[in-house]
């Protein structure tokens, strides 16, 4: 599916924050194109933002470019864990963007599709985005090699990294594991040398998984495994009365210099 007219500042892992209703392939973000002569309001003036539900079909996986290259910064539990979201580069605020989600089950997109198509103010709402839309789109099938590592060794996009040593900080950790792909959410457990990281599709976990221990790296000797995409379980449609802001004031950026080096 693909979820368009989002505001600038909405990043991958903020819509995801309220998509939890099944594992997901792949997803990337990528700016709307508009006419020079028309403003934001005036080339959507006319567009209907309140989407029928309706069954779509071939609505998941096809390979993903995007680069999310920004970071930021957000401290939130007793063990001062930190969590980095990797939102688009070149985004600015005043843009609209569009992020394409391609689940793992087609049935899954559908049940996606319905409820935001069902619920479309709530999550404009949620998402600082009233112009928000949704729409079915004709994708590819899931690569025949990756179908095999999902179904034989339960590959997600989620990745889990154990022994990391104690002198490496957050921002190398990023950088390394950024060679196999572009991440969505990274969890760094500093006082337990873990790390959680979300890529933005399966085939980069893979990469990860696969390659890691062969890398000319600190972290070749940490143990590698896949973990739960959280995006697996499902969950009710938003509700503004009781969801959480998406938007952050804690949220800071790391640096400035590590976003462009990555």
């Amino acid at each position: 599916i693909k979820i368009e007219n989002l505001i600038g500042s909405v990043t991958i892992k903020d819509l995801l924050d309220i998509l939890q209703f099944g594992p997901i392939e792949h997803c990337k973000s990528e700016i709307i194109k508009l006419p020079k002569d028309k403003s934001i309001l005036q080339s959507k003036a006319e567009d209907n933002i309140t989407a029928e539900p309706k069954e779509s079909q071939d609505t998941t996986n096809n390979k993903i470019t995007g680069k999310e290259n920004d970071i930021t910064n957000n401290d939130n539990d007793d063990d001062n864990d930190d969590t980095a979201s990797i939102s688009s580069e070149g985004i600015h605020e005043n843009d609209l963007i569009s992020i394409t989600v391609a689940f793992i089950s087609s049935k899954t997109a559908s049940k996606c599709f319905a409820a935001i198509g069902s619920n479309i103010e709530n999550y404009a709402r949620v998402l600082d985005s009233p112009l928000l839309s949704v729409k079915p789109i004709k994708s590819s099938p899931i690569l025949p090699i990756i179908q095999q590592s999902i179904e034989n060794d339960g590959a997600t996009r989620a990745v889990c990294v154990s022994n990391i040593p104690a002198e490496m900080s957050q921002e190398e950790v990023i950088m390394v594991f950024h060679q196999f792909g572009n991440i969505e959410t990274f969890n760094f457990h500093s006082k337990k040398g873990m790390a959680l990281i979300y890529f933005t599709s399966i085939s980069s976990a893979i990469k990860a998984v696969e390659q890691l221990q062969i890398l000319d790296s600190p972290l070749s000797n940490c143990k590698v495994f896949y973990s739960t995409d959280r995006n697996q379980n499902s969950s009710n449609p938003p509700n503004t009365s009781s969801q959480k802001r998406l938007f952050s004031n804690n949220d800071i950026s790391i640096s400035d210099g590590l976003s462009n080096s990555i």
